[in-house]
């Protein structure tokens, strides 16, 4: 094989993933942002989910702004689960690849946002990860 040859492959091999996307200008360096209320959180089952690691923005009356890493529009997408008590707020944000994704996906990171209505107020109750045990992935 010609050595110039080689690199090149190298390249190649290495930047190819399970899930690909076709790259569009649409969607690059756009957030995704998604506003629901405990009523009306997405149900929506995704291909190949997981948990993905939030941080909370803001924290506003009954309203909380989490922002998580997603992968771009065109083929991921988020919901939420939360359990609210006195004491503590319990939020797990599952990723995965929305149903009619493309069948190539790139793996390129984009920040989403959820705002979430709470019953009550965040106030004094702290706001934690909720155990993978709690959680349903499909």
């Amino acid at each position: 094989m010609n050595k110039t040859i080689t690199p090149f492959l190298i390249i190649l091999l290495v930047s190819c993933t399970p899930v690909q996307e076709s790259s569009t200008s649409s969607s690059q360096n756009k957030p995704i942002a998604m506003t629901t209320s405990n009523e009306t959180q997405s149900t929506q089952h995704f291909k190949h989910e997981y948990l993905s690691e939030w941080e909370l923005v803001e924290a506003k009356g009954n309203t909380i702004r989490v922002e998580f890493m997603i992968g771009t529009e065109t083929c991921y997408d988020a919901r939420y689960e939360i359990e609210e008590n006195e004491q503590t707020v319990e939020l797990a944000v599952i990723a995965g690849v929305k149903p009619n994704a493309p069948e190539f996906c790139t793996r390129e990171a984009r920040t989403g946002t959820f705002t979430i209505l709470l019953k009550k107020p965040l106030e004094q109750r702290k706001l934690i990860p909720m155990d993978k045990s709690k959680v349903t992935l499909y």
